[in-house]
């Protein structure tokens, strides 16, 4: 699978590598995302899944290097494929 998309990306054959892949795709950094939502976000999700809340979202690319936003964020999902929060 990893040559198959090293190939469609254009890379080197020998550069084939799930990590060659991944660096080409994402490069070598590595970030983390959080979401936190405050109790009556999570109440109103519970009630109205499909109704936007606030949320923050906070960027990490480094020790020292993050971002924090304001965001809203709801549940997706139509009948069959929805699932409770919880199971997020």
């Amino acid at each position: 699978m990893a040559a198959m998309i090293g190939w469609l990306l254009g890379l080197p054959g020998n550069a084939n590598s799930t990590d060659a892949v991944r660096r080409a795709l994402f490069g070598s950094q590595i970030i983390a995302l959080s979401i936190h939502l405050d109790d009556d976000a999570i109440a109103s999700l519970h009630a109205k899944p499909d109704t936007a809340v606030p949320a923050t979202l906070t960027f990490k690319t480094g020790i020292a290097d993050e971002h924090v936003y304001q965001v809203t964020t709801h549940i997706k999902g139509q009948l069959g494929s929805a699932r409770p929060f919880e199971d997020k």
